[in-house]
Order: structure tokens, then C-alpha cells, then sequence
């Protein structure tokens, strides 16, 4: 019997490969969450193709995928995946593991921030999104999620009827972004009317917590100058603190 059991698991190896060669693209619907939606597939669960995913009532764009069937032997469902739009990309390996947990690799994101969906980018303002995220994990709540990589904000436009330019920022993860039942990150600007450092804070209540400290810099509008005076009195240098708090 010991013999056999190589053959068999063999055997049992070149059915799943099979099926997924052949089972059509629609069935990938079956492994998505709740809220998220593909229209007209094509192709197989191998290697397929769908012309709009919707997440929250937002069509992203189209998208195309290639499975990888040796992580089924990991407990998780897995494939490399690629965003289709025109006026930007998301392309990297995302997986689902057991117990719904959400992995991605070598994530890399250019989108425009009014293209994301209700809830992860607010409505009216303008910009792009631009990340270089090498490791995502997501468990099920409450635990917190976990992240390598840097997030980008870049020529942000507050929304109508003022419509200033706000500038660029970051926030960096690294391996000590993680801390107990929190995650950390840091911020700072990269260009435009105001100089900004801080941390951007994520907690296992899916709650988040940005706050630092905010100065004008040398040249920005009288608009922004009066605006930072509603943070409070500056310190020797100029800084004002400031703090923002919501869910995700």
C-alpha cells in the first residue's frame, strides 16, 4: 500500500490539473468575498479573463489571472493576477488561505484615487495611488493585518469648490511596523505646500489613527497658512500637531 500512495497522490495530482485546464473561468465567482463581483468571463479557471470586477457597487476595470495549482497543497487557493485599464495597473500573486485569509505578493498599484472603491479612498478628491507592496497579509479580524512595502499619494487635489493642491506623501511599513495588536506606519511628504512627518496607525478594531506634525513650507498660499492656524499655537519650529481618526 505504502508503494501505491505515490501513484495514487499522482493520480490524484493530474485530475486537479486537468479540471482546472478545463473548468470554465465562471467558476472563480464561487471563491470570491462578499461584495465583490466579475462580468463576462472567459477562458478557464487555469488561465481566464473578465471583462469588469466591482468591488462595493466600484467597477475597477477588467482583469486577466493565471492559477497556480501547487498552492492547493498549501491549504490556499492562489493565482498571479493583472488590473486592465487604461489609465492605470494592479498586477501581483493574491491568495486565500483557510479560515479566510488574505495574502498578497509583490503587489504593485497605479490608480487613480477616484477609481477606488466607497470606503478606502474619500469622494471628491484627486490624485493617484501609487504602491510597491512586496508582502500584504489580511487575517480575519481581529487580528491585525500586516504589511512590507510603501504607499504612495502622489498630486493630491482637495475636492470641489476649493480644489487646492495638497501635495505628495508616503507611508513606509517595514518589519517593525508591526507591534503587538497594531500596525505602524511612517508618514512624511514628498513634495508640495506643506512639510509632514507622522505615522499612520492600524489597529486589530479596524480603526486607524494618522497624526504627526504639520508645517507650512517656505512659498505655500495664504490659504494653507491660515488653515494650519486651526491646528493651534506652532512649536519653536514651526509645527503644529494633528490628528485623524476613522474605521476601515
Amino acid at each position: 500500500m505504502r508503494k501505491a500512495l505515490p501513484l495514487i497522490a499522482a493520480g490524484v495530482a493530474a485530475f486537479l490539473v486537468t479540471l482546472l485546464a478545463i473548468a470554465p473561468a465562471s467558476l472563480v465567482t464561487t471563491i470570491l468575498p462578499s461584495g465583490v463581483t466579475l462580468g463576462m468571463t472567459s477562458g478557464t479557471l487555469w488561465s481566464g479573463t473578465a471583462e469588469s470586477l466591482t468591488v462595493q457597487g466600484q467597477s475597477l476595470g477588467g482583469i486577466r489571472w493565471k492559477f497556480l495549482p501547487l498552492h492547493l497543497f498549501r491549504g490556499r487557493v492562489a493565482f498571479d493576477g493583472e488590473l486592465l485599464r487604461g489609465d492605470g495597473q494592479v498586477r501581483g500573486r493574491l491568495a486565500l488561505g483557510l479560515g479566510g485569509r488574505y495574502e498578497a505578493r509583490n503587489l504593485e498599484i497605479h490608480l487613480p484615487l477616484a477609481s477606488l472603491p466607497p470606503g478606502i479612498a474619500p469622494r471628491g478628491w484627486l490624485g493617484v495611488v501609487r504602491a510597491q507592496l512586496p508582502s500584504v497579509q489580511i487575517p480575519p479580524a481581529p487580528a491585525v493585518p500586516k504589511m512590507l512595502g510603501t504607499i504612495e499619494l502622489r498630486g493630491l487635489q482637495a475636492p470641489p469648490p476649493n480644489g487646492a493642491p495638497i501635495g505628495s506623501y508616503s507611508v513606509a511599513f517595514d518589519a517593525a511596523s508591526a507591534q503587538a495588536d497594531k500596525l505602524v506606519g511612517q508618514l512624511k511628504d514628498l513634495e508640495g505646500p506643506m512639510q509632514v512627518t507622522g505615522t499612520v496607525t492600524l489597529s486589530a478594531q479596524r480603526n486607524y489613527v494618522i497624526e504627526g506634525l504639520i508645517a507650512p513650507r517656505a512659498g505655500a498660499s495664504q490659504a494653507v497658512i491660515n488653515t494650519l492656524r486651526f491646528l493651534g499655537p506652532p512649536d519653536a519650529q514651526g509645527r503644529r500637531p494633528f490628528s485623524l481618526a476613522g474605521t476601515y
